[in-house]
């Protein structure tokens, strides 16, 4: 018995997902200056978080730092759900002690997020670097 197998559709969008940072420019712009500029990635504040930039992004994930002077992932997981985001939501993070309990918060009160935490370490400066 021959099976029909269905023709796939050539990828016509990029090969990079699209991402929707939020928090973190007010920080990055007062160390580092302008944003970068890089394909796929939206930068945004919490207070922008809106269905419309949701619909006009379409991000493949959302990444914020666990904690920011205008939120944490709590927050970030609730507006998201309330926006009707059902996707993948990372909160990075330099350490954590506990990050076992913030998962199950997060995850036991928006079950229809993809949540987890990225514990990136702080590095430290190369020898001989400015």
């Amino acid at each position: 018995m021959n099976a029909r197998v269905p023709m796939t559709r050539a990828r016509t969008e990029p090969a990079y997902p699209n991402m929707l940072v939020i928090g973190g420019k007010a920080s990055w712009t007062a160390t580092r200056g302008a944003l970068p500029q890089i394909d796929g990635v939206v930068f945004s504040h919490f207070r922008e978080l809106t269905s419309t930039l949701l619909r006009d992004v379409s991000p493949d994930f959302v990444l914020s730092p666990l904690m920011d002077s205008e939120f944490d992932a709590l927050d970030i997981a609730a507006e998201l759900s309330r926006l009707g985001y059902r996707g993948r939501y990372r909160a990075v993070v330099a350490s954590v002690p506990n990050p076992k309990a913030i998962l199950n918060e997060v995850r036991q009160a928006f079950p229809f997020l993809d949540f987890d935490i990225l514990v990136v370490p702080d590095r430290p400066a190369l020898a001989g670097s400015a």
